[in-house]
């Protein structure tokens, strides 16, 4: 995935206006097409945009409507008549995800993994024609990143046993003690930490561990914890650094990790809720994933103070969560136009592709990604890097409840195998590489 670094910059191919007028589909597993003529006498409105393999589709609407809906199917519909069936790909679930909203407020986003002909049909009762942009961007999948893929292995659980790796319902300064710190002591010429202030309830200080090679050629900010009821994001991303701080050479991709990459982490941003009642918010009773445009709280103050020391030098930015809806299986936010969107896509892909060959996955075959859209605003802190700083962003969340027990073994090695290899491959993409 390392070997061509301009492949990771999206391109627009096309953005396009489009007016709905056409087909309307209806049904559930199989349904029938209703041609343009029947279509306009029962007021639906529709298009069709043919799907290519390994691409994302950006949706707007910038006038108001009727909630858009949609199905992929595997037949051209304009080619079909009345009463013709049609294989119904994704259901209920992607027209819930990707296309409604505010108008002008809303990008519905579809990634499409299937190799084989699909069509995207788009409709609304709208009485009026609506206008509808259609961007679609490429993304490379394939198997480039095969060769740096990590697998961790199997995992011990976060029951608090003998034998289990740690305890899920640890204190930030246990969590420091158990994982973070031994690995400072064995390491000090690599890890460092440094004391970026107090929390807002003024009882606990936040620390940011350095893991600083000597040769480093690029630095990657890691956060995790600012929801701290989501154990499994900032344990799952503990078990991998400490996994990578010993590693042995044997995977490039966390070798390279180890040996020409630093890392800022904060590994709990929400020290006071992580280490007395493992909720959202902090001890004020604020969403702090809410709080970095006006940055009131003392949480949010010290991520952005450190941010903004090595904001010149940060290549992309990750921030880890554990995703608590049920309505999502995978859970991964980036800005469209970053040069990292790319990238999550494969991973994500990868992930999927994981899942499936696991028989894990639960979710449609052409879906693996629901990406959102908080890179839109800076109240996020996702959105604070990438619209003032320029950084590339990523939300790492991953519903593990979906496929292993709570707190198990399974899932501790799904968190470390899958937010790992969001690190490592936005360290091989190079999204910035300092000159030293």
């Amino acid at each position: 995935m390392s070997k061509n670094d301009k492949l990771f910059a999206p391109k627009k191919v096309y953005s396009e206006k489009m007016y709905m007028k056409g087909v309307y589909v209806e049904g559930s597993e199989k349904f029938r097409v209703v041609t343009r003529e029947d279509a306009e006498k029962s007021e639906h409105r529709s298009i069709v945009v043919p799907l290519e393999y390994g691409s994302i589709y950006v949706v707007t609407f910038p006038n108001k409507t009727d909630r858009l809906r949609t199905a992929v199917i595997d037949k051209d519909p304009r080619k079909m008549k009345v009463g013709d069936t049609a294989v119904y790909k994704v259901g209920d679930r992607f027209k819930d995800a990707y296309f409604e909203g505010d108008p002008g407020d809303f990008e519905g986003l579809l990634y499409t993994t299937e190799r084989k002909g699909q069509f995207m049909v788009l409709y609304t009762s709208d009485k009026e024609n609506i206008a509808v942009n259609i961007e679609r961007i490429p993304v490379l999948l394939g198997h480039d990143t095969d060769d740096e893929w990590y697998k961790p292995g199997k995992q011990k659980d976060l029951k608090g046993n003998k034998n289990s790796w740690g305890k899920w319902d640890w204190t930030a300064e246990e969590v420091l003690e158990h994982v973070y710190e031994p690995l400072r002591k064995k390491n000090p010429d690599y890890i460092t930490r440094r004391d970026i202030g107090r929390d807002q309830s003024g009882k606990y200080t936040m620390w940011a561990y350095f893991f600083e090679p000597k040769k480093y050629e690029q630095t990657l900010f890691i956060t995790g914890g600012i929801h701290a009821r989501e154990m499994d994001g900032y344990l799952g991303l503990a078990r991998f650094i400490e996994l990578m701080v010993n590693e042995d050479g044997t995977n490039k991709g966390l070798h390279y990790l180890r040996t020409k990459v630093r890392i800022i982490l904060i590994p709990i941003v929400n020290v006071y809720s992580a280490s007395e009642k493992h909720i959202r918010q902090n001890s004020r009773g604020v969403d702090l994933n809410r709080d970095f445009q006006f940055h009131m709280e003392g949480e949010t103050i010290n991520v952005i103070w450190l941010l903004h020391q090595y904001k010149d030098e940060v290549a992309a930015l990750i921030d880890c969560h554990t995703c608590m809806s049920d309505k999502y299986d995978l859970y991964y936010n980036f800005s469209v136009q970053a040069p990292n969107c790319a990238l999550c896509c494969r991973t994500t892909n990868h992930i999927y592709e994981d899942l499936k060959k696991r028989k894990l996955a639960k979710i449609p075959t052409v879906m693996s990604l629901v990406p959102g859209a908080y890179y839109k605003h800076d109240k996020y802190l996702q959105g604070y890097a990438w619209n003032r700083l320029g950084i590339p962003t990523l939300v790492c969340e991953h519903m593990h409840e979906h496929y292993a027990e709570e707190h198990s073994a399974l899932g501790l090695e799904l968190a470390a195998e899958y937010y790992g290899n969001f690190i490592i491959q936005t360290a091989l993409a190079k999204l910035k590489v300092i000159k030293k």
